[in-house]
């Protein structure tokens, strides 16, 4: 591509010398020099127009040319090495970091012949809590709810929960009641998860309630 460009401007160099060149010679002296021209002028003018036409078809050549893209040059030096990033998360093997909220689900199931009798299933975080989960409520107005707890302001659909409680939220039920969330075990032991019960309200038919839960790490 260099060559060409060079080659194509050297050529339309030469032409314009030429057509200079020419120019005096047809046009010597003074007046009009189409009035005075001779023989040889009248030829040597309609070379020049020849020679400009050549120009004008050389000028076009060497301004596409320079606006063709050239060779691709070879490969840069490589860079030098970026910062060291920080240090990942790695959930198994740590608590749940602060300010991270999780989710799930949760359903449990009674019998009807546990009338009245309350029925827990229990739920387990991914990794511990870094803090025991002592608040463990139903979501705000859940209805016949033990413990329904107004920080609680999510929906099963949308489930949220605020630094170190457990929100749980009442999906659907049947023929339930007496909702209620506690923590997983014993004081010392509770930062693995929680538990959520229900009790039957009738005697001819099973029990169920299920729903979603948010935790935040304080």
């Amino acid at each position: 591509m260099d060559k060409t460009i060079t080659r194509t401007r050297a050529e339309f160099a030469a032409a314009a010398v030429l057509c200079m060149l020419v120019v005096s010679i047809a046009w010597g002296g003074s007046g009009d020099p189409k009035a005075k021209a001779s023989a040889s002028g009248a030829k040597q003018f309609k070379q020049l127009k020849q020679l400009k036409r050549n120009l004008k078809r050389l000028r076009a050549r060497v301004e596409n040319l320079s606006r063709q893209p050239g060779p691709q040059g070879p490969p840069g030096e490589k860079g030098d090495p970026g910062p060291k990033g920080d240090n990942g998360v790695n959930v198994f093997s740590s608590t749940i970091p602060s300010g991270t909220t999780i989710t799930g689900a949760w359903h449990v199931f009674s019998g009807a012949s546990q009338v009245g009798v309350a029925v827990y299933d229990t739920y387990s975080f991914p990794v511990p809590a870094p803090e025991e989960t002592t608040d463990v409520n139903f979501g705000a107005n859940t209805p016949e709810a033990q413990d329904a707890d107004p920080d609680c302001t999510g929906s099963s659909a949308n489930p949220t929960a605020p630094p170190g409680k457990v929100c749980v939220y009442l999906g659907s039920s049947q023929v339930a009641t007496d909702f209620v969330g506690q923590p997983y075990t014993a004081a010392g032991q509770n930062t693995r998860g929680f538990r959520v019960g229900i009790a039957s309200t009738s005697g001819g038919s099973d029990a169920s309630a299920g729903g979603n839960w948010a935790y935040t790490a304080p």
